[in-house]
Parts: C-alpha cells; sequence; structure tokens
C-alpha cells in the first residue's frame, strides 16, 4: 500500500507535463510497464519498509531517468521539483499551502499594513506584499515584524549576490531549505533556481539533478517490434548520425531504409513499412511534422502493430519537431527522445566522454600515451 501510493502520486507528474509541451504525453500502460521494471530492479529484502523503501527509491529514479530523456533540457529541472514536491506531499513532509504559496505568490491587490521601509530603499511595496503574503502561512508567522525590526539586516539578503547564504547566516537553522526558498521568493525571486537544485538534492539526491547523458543504445534496448522510437527534435539537432551509427553497430547498417517526409510521400512510407514488417527490417520516417495530412494514417499503422503480426526485428523510427498534430497514441506508447545540441562545456564534454569505449582507447599500439 505505501509504494502503490507513492506511485500514483508521481503519476500527477507526468500527467502535469503534458501542459507544458504537446509532445509530452504518456500511457498508464508505459507507466505500468516502468513499474513492473523498477520491481526488478529494486534491491530484495525480507524486512516490509526496507523493501518498501527499495521500491519507492528504485521507481523515482527509473521514472526520472525514462523521462527525462524525452524532456528538453530547460524542462528538466521542473520535471525534478515536480517529482520531489509530489514525493513530500505524500509523505506529509511539506505543507501544500508552503507549496502554492512558492508557485503563485502574493496575490492580494492592496497591502494589509503599509510599508515600514523609506520611500526608495530596498525594500520596495512589491516585496513588502511578498512578505505579508508569506505572513499568513502559519509556518511564516511573525515574519513580517521580523523584517521590520531588522531592516538594515534583511537588506543583506537583498543586496548580497549570495543571497541564500545571506539569508541562512540571519535565520540560522529556524527555517528549512524549502522555507527558505519561499522567503527568496519573495525579496530575490532571481536567484531561486540554484536554490532549488539544493532542495532537491537534499531531499531525493544528487542523481535527481544530473539527467544521465542521451544514450540511444539503452532506448533501443528498451524498445520492442510494436514500439515506435521518436526523435523530438530542436534546431540543430542532427540524430540521424547517431541512428546509422547504431544501426552499424547491431548488425542493421544495411537494413535501415530512412526517408523524408513531405507531399506525396506518405504512400512510398506505408510501403516502405509493410515491407520491414514482414522482413525484420528498420524504417526511419524524418520530419513527420511536414505531412500532417498523413499522421492519421501513421496513427492506424502504430495501433496495429503486434508481436504476433510483425517480425520481432521491425523497429519504426521517427522524428518530427514538436507539433500539435503529431499522433497522440504514438506520443504515450513510443519511447520518446529529445535531441538537442549540447549547452556548455560540462554538457559537450559530458557526452562526448559518454561516446568513448574503452576498446577504442586499447586499440592504440601505445595505448597508455594515447589516453594521456
Amino acid at each position: 500500500q505505501p509504494t502503490a501510493f507513492h506511485v500514483s502520486q508521481l503519476f500527477f507528474c507526468i500527467a502535469d507535463l503534458a501542459s507544458i509541451d504537446p509532445m509530452y504525453q504518456y500511457s498508464l500502460e508505459w507507466y505500468i510497464g516502468l513499474f513492473d521494471l523498477a520491481i526488478e530492479k529494486a534491491e530484495k529484502s525480507e524486512n516490509h519498509d526496507e523493501r518498501v523503501q527499495y521500491l519507492n527509491t528504485t521507481f523515482s529514479y527509473v521514472l526520472y531517468v525514462n523521462v527525462c530523456r524525452s524532456l528538453f533540457a530547460k524542462d528538466k529541472l521542473l520535471f525534478s521539483f515536480l517529482m520531489t514536491t509530489k514525493i513530500m506531499l505524500g509523505q506529509k513532509t511539506l505543507k501544500r499551502e508552503n507549496l502554492q504559496y512558492l508557485l503563485q505568490g502574493n496575490i492580494a491587490m492592496d497591502l494589509a499594513r503599509p510599508n515600514p521601509a523609506k520611500e526608495g530603499s530596498w525594500m520596495s511595496d512589491k516585496i513588502w506584499g511578498e512578505l505579508l503574503a508569506l505572513n499568513s502561512l502559519e509556518t511564516f508567522k511573525g515574519i513580517d515584524k521580523d523584517v521590520e525590526k531588522d531592516l538594515k539586516g534583511w537588506s543583506t539578503v537583498f543586496e548580497q549576490v549570495n543571497a541564500s547564504k545571506a539569508l541562512e547566516e540571519l535565520t540560522g537553522d529556524k527555517y528549512s531549505t524549502f522555507q527558505r526558498l519561499c522567503i527568496l521568493r519573495a525579496i530575490r525571486p532571481d536567484v531561486c533556481v540554484p536554490v532549488i537544485q539544493s532542495f532537491i538534492c537534499e531531499e531525493v539526491g544528487e542523481k535527481f539533478i544530473d539527467p544521465p547523458p542521451f544514450d540511444l543504445k539503452a532506448c533501443y534496448e528498451d524498445s520492442s517490434c510494436s514500439t515506435p522510437l521518436v526523435f523530438v527534435l530542436t534546431p540543430g539537432a542532427a540524430p540521424m548520425g547517431e541512428l546509422f551509427k547504431l544501426a552499424d553497430a547491431v548488425g542493421f547498417g544495411d537494413k535501415l531504409h530512412s526517408m523524408s517526409l513531405g507531399q506525396g510521400q506518405g504512400v512510398h512510407a506505408e510501403k516502405a513499412i509493410s515491407e520491414a514488417q514482414s522482413m525484420g527490417k528498420w524504417v526511419c520516417l524524418q520530419n513527420c511534422h511536414l505531412c500532417v495530412s498523413w499522421m492519421p494514417t501513421l496513427e492506424r499503422i502504430c495501433e496495429e502493430l503486434s508481436p504476433d503480426r510483425v517480425h520481432e526485428s521491425f523497429r519504426l523510427w521517427l522524428t518530427s519537431e514538436p507539433s500539435q498534430h503529431f499522433p497522440a497514441f504514438v506520443l504515450q506508447n513510443g519511447i520518446k527522445m529529445t535531441v538537442e545540441p549540447p549547452k556548455g562545456l560540462r554538457a559537450s564534454l559530458t557526452g562526448s566522454w559518454f561516446k568513448i569505449e574503452e576498446a577504442w582507447f586499447e586499440s592504440c599500439a601505445m595505448p597508455a600515451v594515447f589516453k594521456k
């Protein structure tokens, strides 16, 4: 029962994602499949409480990894935050009204009390209004008076570059990391992102803010002949090189038929899929967003994919930019992968390092020198 409650709480996280982007859609069957996978992966224990803990922790991370590979980089931290808060709400370690304040802020139109600071000082009417809204919550009772009594001390939180550290020094251990996040939302909303990262690390672990590198082979191994694999594209992304490399590595280099969709290409795509299904080949349909009129046909084809009708080696690969017209069935039941150019030096190095295999290192006549 505790595990079922934990799993049901996290289901709302992926349900919420569809409101962020139309490509973020997942089915209940896919979700149940992840839970079955987590049961297999979770460490075993005869102790009931330990087993529940292992199941919950393993499922949380399996869900994070599988959803992360289908999210754009800008949304991954948001998903981690959603997961963390859902888990805490379920465990009753987070008050819903505090979370609501963090998301909405002050919604009152007028100030309940006039601003005690002088005009032109660091504390504007907006900041004072946010503090009054905080004061209405049980956790933060009296914070308005604390600030009013020590305007100079609280000004350091507003003025210092490391506002989080200044707040911690000022208040000591009076507030938790999440509660300090709420206060910073009122005074210095610009520094909230790094504090959110610290909050997630503290509650569920650092691995939930460090998405694993994109691994196309792992996505392929998770798929089946009835599971479409969808590359969700961004400007500058080029997944075909990786796909051809994977095809060569698993012996399908000469069994991959790739074509770009467009006007009049639907008939040829349908014929290629039909042949590949019976012969156990791969088909890659590029730029599905350019062939909106053929998308209902693609949805029908994917609905009819079944292990008892299709060769087990068959794979259907699709590439598309985010589109309202992309078939919901394919999004919900397929394996989605977002492909973005690496942003920043760290992302570039991590991606390059991940692709290097030990055999390649050892292939040199002087491996010790080569590795250095």
